[in-house]
């Protein structure tokens, strides 16, 4: 049995309003807006299990994609960062993307976190296993990568709160998730089970400022459907900034129209993964 929840994480509102429902294995899972923010979310919740059981989609070449995926960060942060790093991969899978990370980085420690999966990971990964809220650090590190997972987390606050326990003063950030504006480009589908929470470029900034980082360097690809973000940690709170919903649904009506112009564009053309 799901639960509804339809207050937002964001500016803590319970005004929401419907957007999709969708049917997965029996279970409906709806999808909602704030109508204060704009923040798009579950607004049914399931238990914990229950997503943790949902399969995830990985590509069939996992070793390919994980280097392109380890070089393309590399490459967007290769401006903030050195060699002889303690780099911490969090939602790590298998272990790829640290692994190219860490070849990048030379003469750097390398380690991982995700929760158990059926697969085995790539030799020569360090990787624990368990909850990242619940996983006990003894360290600090000095670049944190988070791709494709922060839109998994059922608290997006408390797991930003333990993210800052795990950084130092000068601790790089890379998250990157998917971009509920430009998604439709590069795939069919919009709404999936396993993910909870919907960023825009909006959404996403809203939600680290007003969490306490500092947003160094931040790219939305209207290609790959992706918003990336580099983060520093900040001692200061921006206030969650209102944004109605009808003004959203409004751009997105326009943002649609331009789809097939990037469609074109990824389809035609070599496109860098960080364009």
């Amino acid at each position: 049995m799901s639960s509804k929840q339809n207050k937002c994480q964001i500016c803590n509102s319970t005004d929401t309003k419907t957007l999709h429902t969708e049917i997965y294995d029996g279970d409906t899972y709806e999808y909602s807006i704030c109508k204060k923010c704009s923040f798009v979310f579950q607004t049914n919740r399931y238990d914990k299990e229950k997503y943790l059981n949902l399969p995830c989609q990985f590509p069939k070449d996992y070793i390919k994609h994980s280097k392109n995926r380890g070089k393309y960060i590399y490459d967007f942060c290769s401006n903030y960062l050195s060699n002889g790093l303690k780099i911490l991969d969090v939602g790590c899978y298998r272990g790829g993307v640290m692994k190219t990370i860490g070849k990048l980085t030379k003469s750097s420690e390398v380690y991982g976190c995700d929760v158990p999966f059926k697969e085995k990971p790539l030799k020569g990964t360090n990787i624990t296993y368990g909850e990242f809220d619940k996983i006990k650090f003894d360290d600090k590190y000095d670049f944190v990568v988070m791709s494709h997972i922060l839109e998994h987390f059922l608290d997006l606050r408390k797991s930003l709160r333990k993210l800052k326990k795990v950084m130092h003063s000068d601790t790089i950030t890379y998250i990157e998730v998917p971009s509920l504006d430009y998604l439709k480009v590069r795939i069919s589908f919009e709404f999936c089970p396993e993910h909870l929470s919907y960023f825009t470029l909006h959404s996403l900034s809203n939600l680290l400022l007003s969490e306490g980082f500092e947003i160094v360097k931040i790219k939305e690809s209207k290609y790959w459907g992706n918003i990336k973000v580099i983060l520093k940690k900040n001692n200061v709170k921006l206030p969650v900034k209102s944004k109605n919903y009808k003004k959203h649904n409004i751009e997105k009506f326009f943002i649609k129209k331009t789809h097939w112009f990037y469609r074109f564009i990824l389809k035609n053309f070599n496109i860098n993964a960080n364009n």
